[in-house]
């Protein structure tokens, strides 16, 4: 109902919808697709068998594909989620050594792992300031769950080995970050010095 009083009619939308005190309460709106850096595609392939880019994509170059998508989302196939990682410490990154035990969990799909070795890493607060996010999906959502809260333990012991230590490191990049006038940057490896 939103994106018809915006009078969005035509290509995809994104809405973000937050419950306060059991109310639905609307963050933003916008006409353009879901999805940092298109990193949700490969679970809603997944899951609901296509995603708003490729129907974009086919809106404009195969309207007999997009003739034939769904008027109304159809029942899952699976259930996904994209785990966005937390930090809840200061330190260099030495090593990730609970990655590999994320892989190998039955709904692991992908990762994209900001942060390298050598990397000043700081409490998450923010999208900026995470480590990465993992993909996952699994038709049985008691194990889509089971893997959820396992990555929520590893993230508060064995996900990640930090050295304490001062040094000079770099930062994650790239990093996004979006500056008044709508102008967006890329940050890539910026030496600091930490004291």
């Amino acid at each position: 109902k939103v994106l018809d009083v915006l009078d969005i009619q035509h290509g995809p939308g994104h809405a973000e919808v937050k419950f306060v005190r059991g109310e639905p309460c609307l963050i933003e709106i916008g006409a353009r697709c879901h999805g940092r850096e298109g990193t949700d595609m490969p679970i809603l392939d997944r899951c609901q068998g296509y995603n708003q880019v490729g129907a974009t994509v086919d809106a404009y170059f195969d309207k007999q594909a997009f003739q034939a998508l769904p008027k109304m989302p159809t029942s899952l196939k699976a259930h996904g989620i994209k785990t966005t990682l937390v930090s809840y410490e200061h330190g260099v990154l030495h090593s990730m050594p609970g990655l590999s035990e994320i892989e190998s969990m039955p709904s692991f799909v992908d990762k994209k792992i900001r942060h390298t070795e050598g990397v000043k890493m700081a409490p998450t607060i923010d999208m900026f300031t995470t480590p990465g996010c993992v993909l996952m999906v699994h038709p049985d959502a008691t194990v889509l769950t089971q893997d959820y809260e396992r990555i929520r333990e590893l993230e508060v012991k064995g996900l990640y080995k930090l050295k304490k230590e001062p040094e000079l490191t770099k930062v994650a990049a790239p990093i996004k970050a979006l500056y008044s006038g709508g102008v967006e940057m890329d940050i890539r490896h910026i030496p600091v010095v930490t004291s």
